[in-house]
């Protein structure tokens, strides 16, 4: 991972901008309780531009007992020959990883989709998704809902989910529903093999 940080006493802005080239993807790491912003502090204006809201010092972090920062540190990688695929696009694709994400990510998205999209590895392979980012509104506005082979189903999901492995040769499922239009937001998930294969694929 690439960082940038600021201390909060001498930053002259209120933000921390986050910037990859043209073709490369952005990847921030996962928040921890030595460097933190809340979710709400993060907004992505296109795939390869983000920025981190900063606040004045102390920055109290909730999630981490209440603790007070005195810098703001954002973790984030560029990536590179990726593939973005709308959860709403009808495709028939192999690939051995790959991204997806909502309709217009990272800039909202309309009102009255259900779109379903079915991931199915081949050979003796694990299908694993990450949510690279995630901001869904309630379930009464919109969500996403997950089906790992037959027998499990997520609920709604609108907070960050887990990393998410399936067992050997089971399909993973999303359905994605919007009842209201939102003009920020979405959702970006990874997926791969487990193991790592070059013969290996995942079909859409």
């Amino acid at each position: 991972y690439s960082t940038q940080s600021y201390c909060l006493d001498e930053i002259q802005s209120d933000k921390l901008n986050i910037v990859c080239r043209n073709n490369e993807l952005i990847k921030l790491g996962h928040k921890d309780c030595t460097m933190d912003v809340p979710r709400e502090d993060i907004i992505c204006l296109t795939s390869s531009n983000c920025t981190v809201r900063v606040v004045q010092h102390p920055l109290i972090l909730q999630d981490c007992w209440n603790l007070a920062a005195s810098y703001v540190q954002a973790e984030y990688e560029c990536i590179q020959d990726y593939s973005l695929k709308n959860i709403c696009q009808r495709q028939d694709i192999s690939l051995s990883n790959g991204f997806i994400s909502t309709p217009n990510y990272p800039n909202g998205f309309i009102s009255n989709l259900n779109c379903l999209c079915t991931l199915v590895g081949s050979g003796n392979n694990s299908i694993v998704i990450e949510f690279i980012y995630f901001n869904l509104s309630i379930c009464s506005e919109s969500g996403l809902i997950l089906w790992i082979g037959q027998d499990f189903q997520t609920k709604c999901l609108t907070q960050d989910p887990i990393t998410i492995i399936s067992n050997i040769q089971q399909n993973i499922t999303f359905r994605f529903y919007t009842l209201k239009s939102i003009k920020k937001g979405g959702f970006l998930i990874k997926y791969s093999l487990l193991p790592e294969s070059n013969n290996g694929t995942v079909r859409l």
